[in-house]
């Protein structure tokens, strides 16, 4: 029996996204402030689904139709798990 184990599914910091990655938050490190708490003010919790838009000058996500932009420290404290890479957004024809 050639039985598979599933590799581990490691939260990564937003800012390791490619622009047009959808990814499911799993955690806000340091909530503390008031950049963070208005984040979670407006939606943005574990579970949420995200995609990045872009990455610099800013890093600008959608959750749902709405568009938010944080800065790299910001952005890098926001912990996700990918649910669908930039690449796999791409309709191949061949």
């Amino acid at each position: 029996m050639n039985a598979r184990l599933a590799e581990p599914v490691t939260a990564l910091p937003l800012t390791r996204l490619a622009e047009g990655t959808r990814a499911v938050v799993t955690e806000l490190l340091r909530v503390e402030d008031a950049a963070a708490a208005h984040l979670v003010a407006v939606g943005l919790l574990p579970g949420a689904e995200i995609r990045l838009v872009q990455r610099y000058p800013s890093y600008i996500f959608e959750i749902g139709r709405t568009e938010f932009a944080v800065d790299e420290e910001l952005a890098a404290r926001i912990m996700v798990n990918v649910v669908q890479r930039a690449a796999d957004n791409v309709r191949r024809t061949s």
